[in-house]
Protein backbone atom coordinates (compact mmCIF):
# COMPACT_ATOMS: atom_id res chain seq x y z
CA UNK A 1 0.00 0.00 0.00
CA UNK A 2 1.14 3.51 -0.72
CA UNK A 3 1.24 6.26 1.87
CA UNK A 4 -1.11 8.48 -0.15
CA UNK A 5 -0.62 12.01 -1.31
CA UNK A 6 2.05 13.92 0.59
CA UNK A 7 1.36 17.59 1.47
CA UNK A 8 4.28 19.88 2.08
CA UNK A 9 3.72 22.63 4.68
CA UNK A 10 6.03 25.11 6.35
CA UNK A 11 7.23 23.99 9.80
CA UNK A 12 6.80 26.89 12.27
CA UNK A 13 9.01 25.32 14.97
CA UNK A 14 12.58 25.87 13.86
CA UNK A 15 13.87 23.03 16.07
CA UNK A 16 11.75 20.49 14.13
CA UNK A 17 13.11 21.56 10.74
CA UNK A 18 15.12 18.38 10.08
CA UNK A 19 15.35 16.87 6.60
CA UNK A 20 17.20 13.69 5.56
CA UNK A 21 19.23 13.61 2.35
CA UNK A 22 19.58 11.10 -0.44
CA UNK A 23 22.59 10.26 -2.59
CA UNK A 24 20.61 9.96 -5.80
CA UNK A 25 20.10 12.97 -8.03
CA UNK A 26 16.33 12.69 -8.00
CA UNK A 27 16.36 12.35 -4.24
CA UNK A 28 18.55 15.45 -3.88
CA UNK A 29 16.24 17.52 -6.06
CA UNK A 30 13.25 16.31 -4.08
CA UNK A 31 14.94 17.13 -0.75
CA UNK A 32 15.88 20.60 -2.02
CA UNK A 33 12.22 21.25 -2.79
CA UNK A 34 11.24 19.96 0.66
CA UNK A 35 13.75 22.28 2.37
CA UNK A 36 12.48 25.32 0.46
CA UNK A 37 8.89 24.62 1.49
CA UNK A 38 9.31 23.28 5.03
CA UNK A 39 12.01 25.73 6.15
CA UNK A 40 10.84 28.74 4.11
CA UNK A 41 14.33 29.10 2.66
CA UNK A 42 15.86 29.89 -0.68
CA UNK A 43 17.68 26.80 -1.96
CA UNK A 44 20.11 26.39 -4.83
CA UNK A 45 21.38 22.94 -5.82
CA UNK A 46 24.12 22.09 -8.32
CA UNK A 47 24.83 18.43 -9.14
CA UNK A 48 27.66 17.12 -11.34
CA UNK A 49 27.18 13.59 -12.64
CA UNK A 50 30.01 11.11 -13.12
CA UNK A 51 29.83 11.80 -16.85
CA UNK A 52 30.31 15.54 -16.37
CA UNK A 53 26.73 16.64 -16.83
CA UNK A 54 25.43 19.64 -14.84
CA UNK A 55 22.06 19.65 -13.06
CA UNK A 56 20.71 22.77 -11.32
CA UNK A 57 17.78 23.53 -9.08
CA UNK A 58 16.78 26.85 -7.48
CA UNK A 59 13.66 28.12 -5.74
CA UNK A 60 14.19 31.55 -7.30
CA UNK A 61 14.20 32.27 -10.99
CA UNK A 62 17.83 33.36 -10.77
CA UNK A 63 20.45 30.92 -9.55
CA UNK A 64 23.09 33.68 -9.53
CA UNK A 65 21.10 35.85 -7.14
CA UNK A 66 20.87 33.03 -4.57
CA UNK A 67 24.57 32.27 -4.86
CA UNK A 68 25.45 35.98 -4.51
CA UNK A 69 23.34 36.26 -1.39
CA UNK A 70 24.96 33.12 0.03
CA UNK A 71 28.42 34.57 -0.56
CA UNK A 72 27.50 37.85 1.05
CA UNK A 73 26.03 36.13 4.09
CA UNK A 74 28.83 33.65 4.54
CA UNK A 75 31.85 35.82 3.78
CA UNK A 76 30.74 39.36 4.64
CA UNK A 77 28.92 38.67 7.91
CA UNK A 78 29.76 35.32 9.44
CA UNK A 79 33.48 35.12 8.86
CA UNK A 80 34.21 38.77 9.77
CA UNK A 81 32.84 38.18 13.29
CA UNK A 82 35.70 35.84 14.15
CA UNK A 83 38.82 37.02 15.95
CA UNK A 84 41.41 38.93 13.98
CA UNK A 85 44.29 36.92 12.69
CA UNK A 86 47.95 37.78 13.00
CA UNK A 87 49.48 40.53 10.91
CA UNK A 88 50.92 38.12 8.37
CA UNK A 89 47.34 37.08 7.45
CA UNK A 90 46.07 40.65 6.86
CA UNK A 91 46.37 40.20 3.12
CA UNK A 92 43.70 37.52 3.37
CA UNK A 93 41.45 39.74 5.47
CA UNK A 94 41.49 42.61 3.01
CA UNK A 95 38.99 41.08 0.52
CA UNK A 96 36.68 40.29 3.42
CA UNK A 97 36.82 43.88 4.68
CA UNK A 98 36.17 45.18 1.18
CA UNK A 99 33.15 42.90 0.92
CA UNK A 100 31.96 44.11 4.33
CA UNK A 101 32.30 47.78 3.27
CA UNK A 102 30.44 47.10 0.04
CA UNK A 103 27.67 45.42 2.01
CA UNK A 104 27.37 48.38 4.38
CA UNK A 105 27.36 50.81 1.48
CA UNK A 106 24.70 48.77 -0.29
CA UNK A 107 22.59 48.74 2.91
CA UNK A 108 22.98 52.50 3.27
CA UNK A 109 21.79 53.01 -0.28
CA UNK A 110 18.86 50.71 0.37
CA UNK A 111 17.91 52.70 3.49
CA UNK A 112 17.64 55.90 1.42
CA UNK A 113 15.61 54.16 -1.30
CA UNK A 114 18.36 53.51 -3.85
CA UNK A 115 19.44 50.31 -5.63
CA UNK A 116 16.22 48.50 -4.75
CA UNK A 117 15.91 46.61 -8.04
CA UNK A 118 18.21 43.66 -7.13
CA UNK A 119 16.30 42.99 -3.89
CA UNK A 120 13.73 40.25 -3.68
CA UNK A 121 10.28 40.63 -2.18
CA UNK A 122 11.37 39.11 1.12
CA UNK A 123 14.36 41.42 1.36
CA UNK A 124 12.18 44.44 0.63
CA UNK A 125 9.78 43.38 3.38
CA UNK A 126 12.67 43.03 5.85
CA UNK A 127 13.99 46.46 4.86
CA UNK A 128 10.53 47.94 5.33
CA UNK A 129 10.23 46.45 8.82
CA UNK A 130 13.62 47.90 9.81
CA UNK A 131 12.63 51.36 8.61
CA UNK A 132 9.27 51.16 10.41
CA UNK A 133 11.01 50.22 13.66
CA UNK A 134 13.45 53.13 13.27
CA UNK A 135 10.64 55.58 12.58
CA UNK A 136 8.73 54.42 15.65
CA UNK A 137 11.77 54.98 17.86
CA UNK A 138 12.40 58.42 16.33
CA UNK A 139 8.78 59.48 16.80
CA UNK A 140 8.72 58.21 20.37
CA UNK A 141 11.83 60.23 21.24
CA UNK A 142 10.46 63.29 19.43
CA UNK A 143 7.16 63.14 21.34
CA UNK A 144 9.05 62.75 24.61
CA UNK A 145 11.11 65.88 23.92
CA UNK A 146 8.01 67.84 22.91
CA UNK A 147 6.18 66.89 26.10
CA UNK A 148 9.19 67.90 28.19
CA UNK A 149 9.44 71.29 26.45
CA UNK A 150 5.69 71.89 26.86
CA UNK A 151 5.87 71.12 30.59
CA UNK A 152 8.80 73.52 31.00
CA UNK A 153 6.93 76.27 29.16
CA UNK A 154 3.87 75.71 31.33
CA UNK A 155 6.00 76.04 34.47
CA UNK A 156 7.48 79.29 33.15
CA UNK A 157 4.00 80.57 32.32
CA UNK A 158 2.76 79.83 35.84
CA UNK A 159 5.76 81.56 37.41
CA UNK A 160 5.27 84.62 35.19
CA UNK A 161 1.58 84.75 36.10
CA UNK A 162 2.47 84.64 39.78
CA UNK A 163 4.94 87.48 39.30
CA UNK A 164 2.35 89.52 37.41
CA UNK A 165 -0.18 88.98 40.18
CA UNK A 166 2.32 90.13 42.81
CA UNK A 167 3.16 93.24 40.79
CA UNK A 168 -0.52 94.02 40.28
CA UNK A 169 -1.12 93.78 44.04
CA UNK A 170 1.79 96.13 44.72
CA UNK A 171 0.47 98.62 42.16
CA UNK A 172 -2.99 98.57 43.74
CA UNK A 173 -1.50 99.08 47.21
CA UNK A 174 0.52 102.08 45.96
CA UNK A 175 -2.56 103.58 44.31
CA UNK A 176 -4.57 103.22 47.51
CA UNK A 177 -1.74 104.82 49.48
CA UNK A 178 -1.57 107.75 47.06
CA UNK A 179 -5.34 108.25 47.26
CA UNK A 180 -5.18 108.31 51.06
CA UNK A 181 -2.32 110.82 51.03
CA UNK A 182 -4.04 113.08 48.51
CA UNK A 183 -7.31 112.94 50.46
CA UNK A 184 -5.60 113.81 53.73
CA UNK A 185 -3.71 116.71 52.14
CA UNK A 186 -6.89 118.13 50.57
CA UNK A 187 -8.80 117.85 53.86
CA UNK A 188 -6.00 119.58 55.79
CA UNK A 189 -5.84 122.44 53.28
CA UNK A 190 -9.62 122.93 53.43
CA UNK A 191 -9.54 123.05 57.24
CA UNK A 192 -6.78 125.65 57.15
CA UNK A 193 -8.82 127.84 54.78
CA UNK A 194 -11.87 127.62 57.04
CA UNK A 195 -9.74 128.63 60.02
CA UNK A 196 -8.43 131.67 58.15
CA UNK A 197 -11.98 132.73 57.25
CA UNK A 198 -13.05 132.48 60.89
CA UNK A 199 -10.13 134.67 61.95
CA UNK A 200 -10.99 137.26 59.28
CA UNK A 201 -14.63 137.38 60.40
CA UNK A 202 -13.54 137.86 64.01
CA UNK A 203 -11.34 140.82 63.10
CA UNK A 204 -14.16 142.45 61.13
CA UNK A 205 -16.52 142.16 64.09
CA UNK A 206 -14.00 143.74 66.43
CA UNK A 207 -13.36 146.70 64.01
CA UNK A 208 -16.68 147.65 62.39
CA UNK A 209 -15.26 150.91 60.97
CA UNK A 210 -12.95 148.99 58.69
CA UNK A 211 -15.43 146.33 57.78
CA UNK A 212 -15.87 147.39 54.19
CA UNK A 213 -12.19 147.70 53.38
CA UNK A 214 -11.22 144.57 55.22
CA UNK A 215 -14.18 142.79 53.72
CA UNK A 216 -13.23 143.92 50.24
CA UNK A 217 -9.65 142.87 50.80
CA UNK A 218 -10.83 139.53 52.13
CA UNK A 219 -13.01 139.04 49.08
CA UNK A 220 -10.20 140.00 46.77
CA UNK A 221 -7.83 137.64 48.58
CA UNK A 222 -10.38 134.88 48.35
CA UNK A 223 -10.79 135.44 44.65
CA UNK A 224 -7.03 135.47 44.12
CA UNK A 225 -6.61 132.26 46.11
CA UNK A 226 -9.39 130.68 44.12
CA UNK A 227 -7.69 131.74 40.92
CA UNK A 228 -4.39 130.36 42.15
CA UNK A 229 -6.03 127.07 43.12
CA UNK A 230 -7.63 126.83 39.66
CA UNK A 231 -4.36 127.75 38.00
CA UNK A 232 -3.08 124.20 37.39
CA UNK A 233 -0.52 123.28 34.82
CA UNK A 234 -1.91 121.86 31.62
CA UNK A 235 -0.72 118.43 30.51
CA UNK A 236 -1.37 117.74 26.83
CA UNK A 237 -1.43 114.07 25.86
CA UNK A 238 -1.49 112.80 22.26
CA UNK A 239 -2.31 109.09 21.96
CA UNK A 240 -1.88 107.08 18.75
CA UNK A 241 -3.79 103.80 18.88
CA UNK A 242 -5.93 101.29 17.04
CA UNK A 243 -9.35 100.15 18.22
CA UNK A 244 -8.50 96.43 17.82
CA UNK A 245 -5.27 96.65 19.83
CA UNK A 246 -5.85 95.20 23.34
CA UNK A 247 -2.72 96.90 24.71
CA UNK A 248 -4.12 100.26 23.59
CA UNK A 249 -7.18 99.65 25.76
CA UNK A 250 -5.03 98.49 28.70
CA UNK A 251 -2.86 101.61 28.31
CA UNK A 252 -5.99 103.79 28.25
CA UNK A 253 -7.22 102.28 31.53
CA UNK A 254 -3.81 102.85 33.18
CA UNK A 255 -3.74 106.41 31.85
CA UNK A 256 -7.16 107.06 33.41
CA UNK A 257 -5.89 105.77 36.76
CA UNK A 258 -2.91 108.12 36.62
CA UNK A 259 -5.15 111.08 35.71
CA UNK A 260 -7.59 110.29 38.53
CA UNK A 261 -4.80 110.32 41.11
CA UNK A 262 -3.27 113.60 39.87
CA UNK A 263 -6.19 115.68 38.58
CA UNK A 264 -6.02 117.83 41.73
CA UNK A 265 -2.60 119.00 40.53
CA UNK A 266 -2.91 119.20 36.76
CA UNK A 267 -5.42 119.83 34.03
CA UNK A 268 -5.40 117.39 31.14
CA UNK A 269 -6.10 117.61 27.43
CA UNK A 270 -6.16 114.23 25.64
CA UNK A 271 -6.39 113.79 21.89
CA UNK A 272 -6.58 110.45 20.06
CA UNK A 273 -4.92 109.81 16.70
CA UNK A 274 -5.52 106.86 14.32
CA UNK A 275 -3.28 103.89 13.63
CA UNK A 276 -4.15 100.76 11.63
CA UNK A 277 -2.40 97.53 12.59
CA UNK A 278 -3.78 95.70 9.54
CA UNK A 279 -4.80 98.18 6.82
CA UNK A 280 -5.59 95.30 4.46
CA UNK A 281 -8.08 93.68 6.87
CA UNK A 282 -11.38 92.87 5.11
CA UNK A 283 -14.34 95.17 5.69
CA UNK A 284 -16.81 92.28 5.63
CA UNK A 285 -15.15 90.81 8.71
CA UNK A 286 -13.36 87.58 9.65
CA UNK A 287 -13.59 85.34 12.72
CA UNK A 288 -11.26 86.67 15.42
CA UNK A 289 -9.70 83.35 16.42
CA UNK A 290 -9.11 82.38 12.80
CA UNK A 291 -7.53 85.77 12.10
CA UNK A 292 -5.26 85.56 15.17
CA UNK A 293 -4.19 82.01 14.29
CA UNK A 294 -3.30 83.01 10.72
CA UNK A 295 -1.38 86.09 11.87
CA UNK A 296 0.42 84.85 15.00
CA UNK A 297 0.41 81.07 14.58
CA UNK A 298 0.67 78.90 17.73
CA UNK A 299 1.56 82.00 19.78
CA UNK A 300 -2.07 83.14 19.53
CA UNK A 301 -3.10 80.69 22.28
CA UNK A 302 -0.51 82.06 24.71
CA UNK A 303 -1.41 85.63 23.79
CA UNK A 304 -5.10 84.96 24.45
CA UNK A 305 -4.42 83.45 27.89
CA UNK A 306 -2.17 86.36 28.81
CA UNK A 307 -4.71 89.00 27.78
CA UNK A 308 -7.41 87.10 29.70
CA UNK A 309 -5.38 87.47 32.91
CA UNK A 310 -4.66 91.16 32.24
CA UNK A 311 -8.32 91.97 31.58
CA UNK A 312 -9.26 90.00 34.67
CA UNK A 313 -7.03 92.29 36.75
CA UNK A 314 -8.90 95.24 35.21
CA UNK A 315 -12.22 93.71 36.29
CA UNK A 316 -13.33 92.65 32.80
CA UNK A 317 -13.67 89.43 30.77
CA UNK A 318 -11.58 89.17 27.61
CA UNK A 319 -13.83 87.88 24.80
CA UNK A 320 -12.39 86.58 21.50
CA UNK A 321 -15.74 85.65 19.99
CA UNK A 322 -17.25 87.46 17.03
CA UNK A 323 -15.59 89.10 14.06
CA UNK A 324 -12.68 91.45 13.45
CA UNK A 325 -11.85 93.48 10.39
CA UNK A 326 -10.99 96.91 9.01
CA UNK A 327 -10.95 99.74 11.59
CA UNK A 328 -11.36 102.72 9.24
CA UNK A 329 -14.98 103.42 10.24
CA UNK A 330 -14.10 103.47 13.95
CA UNK A 331 -11.28 105.98 13.31
CA UNK A 332 -13.64 108.14 11.24
CA UNK A 333 -16.08 108.20 14.15
CA UNK A 334 -13.34 109.03 16.69
CA UNK A 335 -12.27 111.95 14.48
CA UNK A 336 -15.91 113.11 14.32
CA UNK A 337 -16.21 112.86 18.13
CA UNK A 338 -13.16 115.09 18.54
CA UNK A 339 -15.03 117.87 16.74
CA UNK A 340 -17.65 117.81 19.51
CA UNK A 341 -15.14 117.69 22.37
CA UNK A 342 -11.96 115.88 23.28
CA UNK A 343 -13.59 114.50 26.44
CA UNK A 344 -16.27 112.80 24.31
CA UNK A 345 -13.55 111.48 22.01
CA UNK A 346 -11.76 109.99 25.03
CA UNK A 347 -14.97 108.36 26.31
CA UNK A 348 -15.85 107.04 22.85
CA UNK A 349 -12.57 105.15 22.52
CA UNK A 350 -13.35 103.29 25.76
CA UNK A 351 -16.92 102.45 24.71
CA UNK A 352 -15.72 101.02 21.41
CA UNK A 353 -13.03 98.93 23.12
CA UNK A 354 -15.43 97.61 25.75
CA UNK A 355 -17.83 96.42 23.04
CA UNK A 356 -15.10 94.87 20.89
CA UNK A 357 -12.94 93.24 23.59
CA UNK A 358 -15.54 92.20 26.18
CA UNK A 359 -18.85 91.82 24.31
CA UNK A 360 -17.82 90.25 20.97
CA UNK A 361 -18.96 93.26 18.92
CA UNK A 362 -17.73 93.65 15.32
CA UNK A 363 -15.48 96.69 14.89
CA UNK A 364 -16.86 97.33 11.40
CA UNK A 365 -20.52 97.31 12.44
CA UNK A 366 -21.75 100.90 11.97
CA UNK A 367 -24.79 100.19 14.12
CA UNK A 368 -22.55 99.23 17.04
CA UNK A 369 -20.36 102.31 16.46
CA UNK A 370 -23.37 104.64 16.35
CA UNK A 371 -24.72 103.09 19.57
CA UNK A 372 -21.37 103.64 21.32
CA UNK A 373 -21.37 107.28 20.17
CA UNK A 374 -24.89 107.77 21.49
CA UNK A 375 -23.85 106.51 24.95
CA UNK A 376 -21.24 109.27 25.31
CA UNK A 377 -23.49 112.01 23.94
CA UNK A 378 -22.21 112.40 20.38
CA UNK A 379 -24.85 113.72 18.02
CA UNK A 380 -25.21 112.84 14.33
CA UNK A 381 -22.93 109.79 14.44
CA UNK A 382 -25.20 107.53 12.38
CA UNK A 383 -25.60 110.14 9.65
CA UNK A 384 -21.85 110.79 9.61
CA UNK A 385 -21.03 107.08 9.22
CA UNK A 386 -23.67 106.58 6.54
CA UNK A 387 -21.51 108.52 4.05
CA UNK A 388 -18.34 106.42 3.56
CA UNK A 389 -16.38 109.48 2.43
CA UNK A 390 -16.88 111.50 5.62
CA UNK A 391 -13.64 111.83 7.57
CA UNK A 392 -11.60 109.59 5.25
CA UNK A 393 -9.35 112.41 4.07
CA UNK A 394 -8.69 113.65 7.59
CA UNK A 395 -7.98 110.15 8.93
CA UNK A 396 -5.54 109.42 6.09
CA UNK A 397 -3.73 112.70 6.71
CA UNK A 398 -3.36 111.87 10.40
CA UNK A 399 -2.15 108.37 9.54
CA UNK A 400 0.60 109.82 7.38
CA UNK A 401 1.51 112.46 9.96
CA UNK A 402 1.36 110.45 13.20
CA UNK A 403 2.07 106.88 12.12
CA UNK A 404 5.16 107.40 9.98
CA UNK A 405 7.65 107.41 12.90
CA UNK A 406 5.87 104.92 15.17
CA UNK A 407 7.20 101.40 15.77
CA UNK A 408 4.58 100.25 18.27
CA UNK A 409 1.27 101.23 19.81
CA UNK A 410 -0.14 102.66 21.97
CA UNK A 411 2.18 105.62 21.42
CA UNK A 412 2.09 108.59 23.80
CA UNK A 413 3.45 112.12 23.39
CA UNK A 414 3.16 114.29 26.51
CA UNK A 415 3.53 118.06 26.12
CA UNK A 416 5.16 117.42 22.76
CA UNK A 417 8.40 116.30 24.42
CA UNK A 418 8.10 113.05 26.36
CA UNK A 419 7.44 110.03 24.16
CA UNK A 420 6.98 106.33 24.94
CA UNK A 421 4.84 103.40 23.83
CA UNK A 422 3.20 100.25 25.18
CA UNK A 423 0.61 99.49 27.87
CA UNK A 424 2.57 101.29 30.60
CA UNK A 425 1.55 101.15 34.29
CA UNK A 426 0.11 104.26 36.00
CA UNK A 427 3.44 105.00 37.70
CA UNK A 428 5.07 105.68 34.34
CA UNK A 429 2.43 108.27 33.49
CA UNK A 430 2.69 109.94 36.91
CA UNK A 431 6.47 110.33 36.64
CA UNK A 432 6.08 111.77 33.14
CA UNK A 433 3.41 114.23 34.33
CA UNK A 434 5.75 115.50 37.03
CA UNK A 435 8.64 115.83 34.57
CA UNK A 436 6.49 117.68 32.04
CA UNK A 437 5.10 120.02 34.69
CA UNK A 438 8.58 120.92 35.94
CA UNK A 439 9.71 122.18 32.49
Amino acid sequence: MGRGRVQLKRIENKISRQVTFSKRRSGLLKKANEISVLCDAEVALIVFSTKGKLFEYSTDSSMERIIERYERQSYAENKLTTDSEPKENWCYEYPKLVARVELLQRNMRNYVGEDLDPLSLRELQSLEQQLDTSLKRIRTRKNQLMHESISQLQKKERSLQDQNNLLAKKVKEKEKHQEVVSHSSSSSSSSQQEAKKMVAMKVDLENPTTTFRRGSSAISMASVSSKNSDHKKLIKIDVTADTVCPWCFVGKKNLDKAIASSNHRYNFEIKWHPYMLTPSAPKQGIVKKEFYLNKFGPRSVQMESRMTEIFKDLGMDYDTSGLTGNTLDSHRLIYFAGKQGLDKQHQLFEEICIGYFTQGKYIGDRGFLAEAAKKVGIEGAAEFLADPNNGVKEVNEELKLCSAHINGIPYYVINGKYKFNGGQPPETFLKTFDAAASD
